[in-house]
């Protein structure tokens, strides 16, 4: 008799996991909220592609100033926060301080960021190598 009631419990529990398992998955994608870029600690970026242009503002009709090239080492001053669509690909906009030119923008598909400058430096150097 208590082996029936055991299996008896063991059923009913298997079947509310079972239908909770069911009624949950109901095909809704978790999408993890947007984080603050600043909070992803890019200090310092290394430009990647051959040349990268850099603008006067966020926005890829603006005046630009000068070209980034490849393995050139910037400080990060700011990165606007919201995600934006350029030239098909999906980013945002870093301000980086240019040496005798200032502040300019570059999209952040010419871009790999780094926390400290010694690794984009390591990074810069190992891009050279190759």
């Amino acid at each position: 008799m208590k082996d029936r009631k055991i299996s008896g419990l063991a059923g009913m529990v298997f079947l509310l996991v079972w239908l909770f398992v069911l009624t949950g998955c109901g095909g809704k994608k978790f999408q993890p909220l947007e984080t603050s870029p600043r909070q992803a600690a890019e200090d310092w970026v290394v430009v990647v592609s051959d040349y990268a242009q850099m603008f006067s503002q966020p926005e890829i009709d603006s005046r630009v100033l000068s070209l980034g090239r490849a393995g050139e080492v910037f400080e990060v001053e700011d990165i606007q926060i919201d995600l934006v669509q350029v030239n098909g690909e999906r980013g945002r906009w870093f301000q980086l301080d240019v040496p005798e030119i200032g502040l300019a923008w570059v999209f952040s598909s010419s871009l790999r960021g780094f926390s400290s400058r010694e690794q984009a430096m390591r990074f810069s150097a190992d891009m050279a190598a190759q």
